[in-house]
């Protein structure tokens, strides 16, 4: 019981996600608005990113590796 709750508990929230995608993606390619604020998941997400490359470049710098980091920002 405690196994099918937790399914569908998961996948009621991947839709209620996935719901917005449709309407955000179309918002962005109407160009009408140019920008909007990102929520805290949002932002700390970008930070580890930003975070993670940093300490690949610094260890690639580092170590000599002459491959640059292929993540964009």
């Amino acid at each position: 019981m405690a196994q099918e709750l937790a399914a569908v508990t998961f996948k009621e929230y991947a839709l209620q996600d996935g719901n917005t995608l449709e309407a955000t993606q179309s918002m962005l390619e109407s160009g009408a608005v140019r920008s909007f604020p990102l929520n805290d998941q949002e932002i700390l997400l970008r930070q580890l990113h930003q975070t993670a490359r940093a300490y690949v470049a610094d260890y690639q710098q580092q170590s000599g590796a002459s491959t640059p980091v292929g993540a964009s920002s």
